[in-house]
C-alpha cells in the first residue's frame, strides 16, 4: 500500500507561521529620509522655518529591538549663523497592533540652536510610530513622541558663535525654554528596509 503525503504549497505554509516567527525575517535596517517638527511649533513659526530635515537609521536585532538614530538640520542657506541641527538616539521595539506594524521606543536627543545662542539635552521617554505605507522594500513610518529638557547652556564659543557669548537675551531665552520642558514632536521617516 502506497500513501502520498500530502502537498504544502508555498503561500500556505506561509500562512500558518506565527507573527513571532515572521518577525524574525523581517528585514534588520531600515534607513531613510526624515522630516521632523516639534508641536510647539506648529503654530509660532512658518511651516518651514523650523523645519528640521535629516536622515535615520535603524537596526533591529532579531527582528524585534532596534536601535536607532537620526542627524537632523533646519538650515538656513542665506543666514548660516540661524542653522539648528539634531542628533538623536534610542530603543524600539518593533510589534503589531491591530494588523498595523507597531514601534514603542525611548531616547535620547541633542540639539544645537545657532538661532538662539544655545544647546539643549531632552530624554525622550515616550514614542510610539506605526508603519503607516508599506510596499515590498519601500515604507513610510509616522512617529510621535515626547522629550523633555534634562540640560542646556549658552553655547558661548566665540569660533562657533560668536553674538551668543555673553548674551543676555539667549540666556533669558534659555531659562524660558527650561521651563516648557516638555515638548512633543511629530517625524515622518520615508526609507526603505533592507
Amino acid at each position: 500500500m502506497v500513501t502520498a503525503s500530502p502537498v504544502v504549497r508555498a503561500d500556505d505554509a506561509t500562512s500558518d507561521t506565527s507573527w513571532a516567527t515572521a518577525v524574525r525575517r523581517r528585514p534588520s535596517w531600515m534607513a531613510g529620509v526624515v522630516l521632523e517638527r516639534g508641536v510647539h511649533a506648529l503654530t509660532e513659526r512658518s511651516i518651514l522655518d523650523d523645519q528640521l530635515v535629516g536622515l535615520s537609521a535603524t537596526y533591529f536585532v532579531q527582528g524585534r529591538f532596534g536601535l536607532h538614530g537620526r542627524l537632523l538640520a533646519s538650515p538656513n542657506v542665506s543666514r548660516v549663523v540661524d542653522t539648528r541641527g539634531v542628533s538623536a538616539v534610542g530603543l524600539r521595539l518593533r510589534t503589531e497592533l491591530l494588523g498595523v506594524e507597531t514601534f514603542l521606543g525611548v531616547g535620547a536627543h541633542a540639539e544645537v540652536r545657532l538661532r538662539t545662542h544655545y544647546w539643549l539635552a531632552y530624554a525622550a521617554p515616550f514614542e510610539v510610530g506605526f508603519t503607516a505605507y508599506r510596499r515590498r522594500s519601500f515604507r513610510v513610518e509616522v512617529f510621535l513622541g515626547a522629550r523633555a529638557v534634562v540640560a542646556g547652556d549658552l553655547i558661548d564659543f566665540y569660533l562657533l558663535d560668536p553674538n551668543g557669548v555673553d548674551n543676555v537675551q539667549a540666556g533669558d531665552a534659555l531659562t524660558r525654554e527650561k521651563r516648557r520642558p516638555w515638548e512633543g514632536y511629530l517625524s515622518i521617516v520615508i526609507g526603505r528596509a533592507m
